[in-house]
C-alpha cells in the first residue's frame, strides 16, 4: 500500500502492518516475530484463542500456517493512529494438509475476510486481535460510504 500521512509514527505503524502481513504470506516466521514485543497479546476471540508471549504466538502461527500454502493477502482498507492500526483484508490460500481446515480438503483453495486490530508500542506490535468473516457475509460485502469532514 502507498501512503504518507505526514505523521512519522502513523507511517511507521502502517508499514509495520504491511511487513507483518507480507511475512505471514511468505511464511517468514522469524521476521514476523521480530515485529512483536516479548509480551505480545495475540487473539482470535471468536475461537477462544488467546496467547500472551512471543513463544506462544510462534507456536500458534506455526499451527495455523504450516497447513497452508500459496497465501495471499489483499487489503481493502487500513486506518492507522499513533497507537493502533485497523486492517480489513481478504486472505486466500491452498490447504496442504488433510483435516487442517474444516470443510476444505487438501489441495483445495479457501479464503476468509479478516479484520485485524493491532496495538503498537515502541515501534513494535504489542497486541493483535483477529476477527474472521466468511466471504459473502453482509459485513464482508458492505462498504460503508466514506465519512466526509
Amino acid at each position: 500500500m502507498s501512503y504518507i500521512s505526514g505523521n512519522p509514527i502513523i507511517d511507521v505503524n502502517r508499514r509495520l502492518v504491511d511487513d507483518h502481513l507480507g511475512y505471514e504470506a511468505r511464511g517468514e516466521m522469524g521476521a514476523l516475530l521480530d515485529l512483536y514485543t516479548d509480551d505480545i497479546k495475540w487473539s482470535i476471540p471468536a475461537r477462544g484463542i488467546f496467547v500472551e508471549c512471543k513463544t506462544a504466538a510462534e507456536a500458534n502461527y506455526r499451527q495455523i500456517f504450516d497447513g497452508l500454502e500459496n497465501i495471499r493477502f489483499e487489503t481493502s482498507w487500513r486506518l492507522a493512529t499513533g497507537e493502533y492500526v485497523f486492517d480489513r483484508s481478504r486472505i486466500s490460500f491452498t490447504v496442504n494438509k488433510e483435516g487442517h481446515f474444516s470443510g476444505i480438503q487438501k489441495g483445495q483453495e479457501g479464503e476468509l475476510a479478516l479484520v485485524h486490530r493491532f496495538r503498537m508500542r515502541d515501534g513494535l506490535i504489542c497486541e493483535e486481535e483477529v476477527y474472521e468473516l466468511p466471504p459473502g457475509t453482509f459485513y464482508e460485502m458492505w462498504n460503508p460510504p466514506s465519512i466526509q469532514e
